[in-house]
């Protein structure tokens, strides 16, 4: 084997470990990336659980000025959380919190509340 030809190999083998290393670290990136959406979901989910069980106990002692209260500060208090909307099942919004930023990117939520024997919100 000639000083060219091992010249050329050695080229091919640098590029396959750099190739190599690349697909390696993209591989963690999308893994640490995954991670962090998976705890952010997470805790969305652990915050809407929280917030639907105030509201619900509002909506089932019919303290509406509550709900539209309680909407507003969570609102506030929660920098990521860009808008958050309690509407009964006929239209009417009973209470909202709107960030007047809007979201970098967004995940949206939305659930189901019954309250009553036909009484139903969403948030």
């Amino acid at each position: 084997m000639g000083l060219r030809e091992y010249k050329h190999l050695s080229w091919l083998s640098l590029t396959a470990i750099f190739l190599l290393l690349m697909l390696f670290a993209v591989t963690i990136a999308h893994a640490y990336r995954t991670s962090l959406f998976d705890g952010a979901r997470d805790q969305m989910t652990v915050e809407r659980h929280w917030i639907e069980s105030v509201v619900l106990n509002a909506l089932q002692q019919r303290d509406y000025q509550a709900i539209d209260n309680l909407v507003k500060e969570w609102g506030r208090e929660r920098p990521d959380v860009v808008s958050i909307r309690v509407t009964s099942a006929n239209g009417v919004v009973l209470g909202a919190y709107q960030r007047s930023m809007p979201a970098v990117s967004g995940v949206r939520q939305r659930s189901t509340l019954a309250y009553s024997y036909n009484g139903k919100a969403a948030v």
